[in-house]
């Protein structure tokens, strides 16, 4: 249904708190594919989550267009 049996991205983040990953999944109907359906990989959380067409525009941007501060 949300189209994260096989996510379309898969984001990993580091926080003071730990690793996390964002799994990214198929689009919310009638958004032209501006919203997705998202969810924390973590194996005790079972919420989905629908991330706004301003996230998923800069969630799934490409690669390379991430900065990364040292």
């Amino acid at each position: 249904l949300y189209g994260l049996d096989k996510p379309d991205a898969t984001l990993s983040l580091v926080t003071p708190a730990g690793k996390k990953t964002l799994e990214v999944g198929g689009a919310v109907g009638g958004t032209d594919g501006k919203q997705r359906y998202a969810r924390v990989a973590d194996p005790g959380r079972t919420d989905v989550f629908v991330l706004s067409a301003a996230d998923t525009a800069k969630l799934l941007r490409d690669r390379a267009s991430y900065v990364t501060k040292k």
